[in-house]
C-alpha cells in the first residue's frame, strides 16, 4: 500500500525507507557543511499558503507562454542528474510528469538517459538542456549541437563545476 505523501517531510521519510542508503545520502545531502542546503531550506520555509475566502477564482489562470510553449503554470523543473538511481524510467519519467502537468523540464548534462531519447518521447514538450562547461570546448559544442538538433528550446548554462557532496 502506497503511503499518503503530503509534505516534504513525508516524501523525505518515504525516500529514506525506499532507497539504498548511498543513493538517499547522495540526493538528500549538500556539499561541505551543507550551509547552502540549510539556507535554501530556511528560505523556502518562509513561504506560506495564504488562504483567501469569498474571492471569485472562476477566471484565474496560471498559464503562461514560455519560448512558444503554452504552459499551465510558470514552472520549469530544474536539472537534476542520474534519475535512474531512484527510478527505472530515469529522466523519461520526470519529463512524463512534467508533460502530464503541462510544465517545462530541464535535462541535466549528467542525465542517465540520452538527450535524444528524451526528445523522441516528448517531441512537443518544453525541453531545456543544462550544459556544464568544461575545458574541452569540443564536448560542449557536441552537446549543444545534439540538443539543438533534438529540439531543445534553450540552454541552461551552469558555470560552476559539478562537485560530489560528502556523505
Amino acid at each position: 500500500m502506497k503511503p499518503s505523501l503530503y509534505t516534504i517531510k513525508d516524501y523525505y521519510s518515504y525516500a529514506k525507507q525506499m532507497l539504498p542508503k548511498a543513493y538517499f545520502d547522495y540526493i538528500s545531502s549538500g556539499s561541505g557543511d551543507e550551509e547552502t542546503l540549510n539556507q535554501n531550506t530556511q528560505s523556502f520555509s518562509k513561504y506560506k499558503i495564504l488562504p483567501r475566502v469569498m474571492i471569485d477564482v472562476s477566471k484565474v489562470s496560471t498559464s503562461i507562454n514560455i519560448l512558444g510553449h503554452e504552459l499551465s503554470a510558470p514552472i520549469i523543473i530544474a536539472p537534476m542528474a542520474t534519475h535512474k538511481l531512484v527510478h527505472n524510467e530515469g529522466e523519461i519519467g520526470m519529463f512524463g510528469a512534467a508533460a502530464d502537468q503541462n510544465v517545462g523540464a530541464t535535462l541535466s548534462t549528467l542525465s542517465s538517459v540520452a538527450l535524444e531519447d528524451v526528445a523522441k518521447v516528448f517531441p512537443t514538450s518544453l525541453k531545456l538542456f543544462q550544459l556544464y562547461l568544461s575545458k574541452d570546448r569540443s564536448i560542449a559544442k557536441s552537446l549543444l549541437h545534439r540538443a539543438e538538433t533534438s529540439g531543445y528550446s534553450a540552454i541552461v548554462l551552469t558555470v560552476d563545476g559539478p562537485v560530489m557532496g560528502d556523505s
